[in-house]
């Protein structure tokens, strides 16, 4: 039988542990706060630290990061963003990558998974056979749930599909 210290468990593994953590909650003013917030707030912190932001420093080199209320002027940092930042363990490699989502300009949602991919390596180009298998899957799926669609209109909707790929392009 397995001790209970042996199980893997589930969600993302922890980087950071120890009195450290508690320490800088406490000094947050979030001593209840749980794990993942307390990993996410000293990723934030790191990030900010490492691309330069805060202490009175200028903003100015990765807009991106900021939020702007247009109504009320208000500006609000993307914390979001600097948690996925402050994983980088590499200080050039974060300041790059900072440097090419306030570029890109994406939604934050669209800008997390850009960072996740780029991080963890998963930003391989593709290949024919695997998108074409892909494509393949959803046309057997959309055919199983309308069996009565006529194959001229299947061959219409792969023309259309066709030419958004190409003006996108």
């Amino acid at each position: 039988m397995e001790n209970v210290s042996e199980i893997k468990r589930r969600g993302r593994p922890r980087v950071i542990t120890g009195d450290n953590v508690s320490a800088v909650m406490m000094a947050l003013g979030k001593p209840d706060a749980t794990a993942r917030t307390q990993q996410n707030k000293l990723y934030q912190l790191y990030a900010m630290k490492v691309l330069g932001l805060g202490q009175g420093q200028k903003r100015d080199p990765y807009p991106f990061l900021w939020k702007t209320d247009h109504a009320t002027e208000d500006t609000r940092v993307r914390w979001t963003l600097l948690t996925e930042l402050g994983r980088f363990t590499h200080a050039e490699t974060m300041r790059a990558v900072a440097r090419k989502v306030c570029e890109l300009k994406l939604s934050t949602r669209k800008t997390v998974v850009i960072i996740r991919r780029f991080r963890l390596g998963r930003n391989s180009a593709g290949d024919t056979l695997k998108l074409a298998n892909e494509l393949i899957g959803l046309v057997n799926d959309y055919i199983e749930r309308h069996p009565a669609m006529p194959h001229a209109e299947m061959l219409a909707a792969f023309e259309t599909a066709r030419n958004a790929v190409e003006e996108s392009q």
